[in-house]
Formats: C-alpha cells, structure tokens, sequence
C-alpha cells in the first residue's frame, strides 16, 4: 500500500513538472506569436508612413519642379552687344575702355553673374536652375580690341564673356590672332561664330548660306580644337534657310539683334540682345539692363 501511494506521488510530482513545462512552453510559444505579431504590425505601420512620406515628397518635387517651369518661362535673360572696346569720339559703335568698365561696374553693383551660352543652352534645353541673376556680355565681330582693352576689365571682374568672331578677318589687323583668340578661350571668354565673311545671310543662296556657316565653324573648332556651338547673325539678318543650316551644322543657340531680353519664348536661334551704344549715359546704361 505505502509503495502504491509513493508510487503515485512521484507520478503527480511527473505529471505537475510536465505540466509546468508545457505551460511555460506554451506561454512563451503565445508570447512569441503575440510578438511576433506585433513587430508585423510594426512593420507594416512604418511602410505604410515610408510610403506617404515618399508620396508627399514626390507631390512635393512635383509642385517644386512645376513652379520651377513656370519661373522659367517668364525669365528675362540681359545679352549686352558691345562692337569696339576702345576710344573712338562721334562713332557710337566705340565704347572707351574708361566707360566699359563703369558699364561693368553697374553689372557687378545690380547683382549680375554673367553667365557663358554653354550655361544658357543647359537653362534653355535642360531646364538647369541658374541660381544667380544671368547675364550675357557679347562683342561682335571679333576686333583685336577686345582682347586688348575689354579682356583685362572682364578678368578684374571674374566675369565671362563671349566674342562672335569674323573667322575669314582672323590675322588680319584690327582683327583677334589665334594666338589671342585661344587665350581668351582658355580664361573664360569664348569665341563663337559670327559667320565666315559678315555677309548678310538673308541675302545669300542656301548654298552659300550653308558655306558661311560651315566654313566659320571649322575655322574656330580648327584653332581651339573643340566644338562650337553658337553663333550670333552678321547684322542681324537671317531667315529660316539660315536657322535650319544652322541647326543642321550643329549651331545650339543663335543671337541676333532684335532689341530687347532674351527668353526661352524666343526659341533658341532667335535669341534677343541689347545693343549697347557708345552714345549712351551710365544711367541709360544701368536702365537698359534693369
């Protein structure tokens, strides 16, 4: 009898350590399940808030770009068109070298950064911000003068430039050398195309048209061993023979010397200037480009 009944007590003391087993492993297998559970919940919560952060700033970027499109389009871009930079009294086409600097002056004092075409074509074309107030400084034709007189008073300034060059007049007095031409190249003043002989494209054949223009860009890509890409008309005259060579030649932008700022309603072989006249005061100049 007294075995039967130790017997049985070390069955119950069995049973109760199994039992606590299987509660504790329940428990823990609950425990782990509740978890378990809750980090699912947890994650599914942090996505669904990835996601509507990541919605709310790409409606954001959206807004952002869109508002961007809009500034674009209404921008006004200055290009100032300068000829001579030397003394030249009763020819409105001299600006002194005195004068040209106080010009410039007044750019650097109204909060301009004059800016190269290659930046003006990546605003045009790539809708790149500028994140500074743009303007151009262009000198038509190309003289020698520019290098002399202007160059010195745009390396004071850190300002760039650009000079639209007479390619067949390149070497011949009072017109840019090579030489110059690829320093100013070489020190943020470019040289681009002003066509071959300065005729009046308007008033030539397709062929020669084609020829001017050709004939201009593989002069200066043959002296700065790079490619051109820009091109301002001779007299400002032109017509749509003269914008389709020159988008076939690979031309990017044209100037030309219809009066007024340029913007990117112009398209991009149209593009406005102001012509800048030796006859004008400094307070005529500073009303010009503001």
């Amino acid at each position: 009898m007294l075995c039967m009944m130790n017997k049985n007590k070390k069955y119950i003391v069995i049973f109760t350590i199994m039992f606590c087993v299987m509660f504790l492993v329940g428990f823990n297998f609950m425990n782990y399940n509740q978890k378990k559970s809750n980090y699912a919940k947890e994650i599914l919560y942090l996505k669904e808030q990835n996601q509507k952060l990541e919605k709310q700033n790409s409606d954001y970027q959206n807004d952002e770009v869109k508002l961007y499109k809009e500034q674009s389009e209404k921008l006004k871009i200055p290009i100032l068109m300068y000829h001579w930079i030397e003394d030249g009294k009763g020819d409105e086409l001299k600006v002194s070298k005195e004068k040209f600097k106080s010009e410039m002056e007044i750019v650097k004092q109204s909060g301009y950064t004059p800016i190269s075409f290659n930046e003006l074509y990546d605003f045009i074309k790539g809708n790149k911000p500028f994140g500074i107030k743009p303007i151009l400084i262009t000198f038509d034709d190309g003289y020698e003068d520019n290098y002399v007189n202007a160059y010195p008073v745009l390396k004071e300034y850190g300002f760039k430039g650009t000079i639209f060059a007479i390619t067949d007049l390149i070497n011949t007095c009072p017109y840019l050398s090579e030489k110059e031409i690829v320093e100013l190249s070489n020190n943020n003043v470019d040289v681009e195309s002003h066509a071959a002989s300065h005729s009046k494209l308007s008033e030539l054949s397709y062929e020669k048209q084609y020829n001017e223009l050709k004939r201009s860009k593989e002069k200066l890509e043959g002296i700065l061993h790079k490619k051109e890409y820009y091109l301002a008309y001779p007299f400002g005259k032109y017509n749509k023979d003269t914008i389709s060579i020159a988008q076939k030649l690979g031309y990017r932008l044209a100037a030309c010397t219809k009066e007024g700022f340029a913007s990117k309603s112009d398209g991009s072989y149209e593009l406005k200037r102001i012509y800048i006249s030796n006859n004008y005061s400094l307070e005529e100049f500073k009303k010009l480009i503001n």
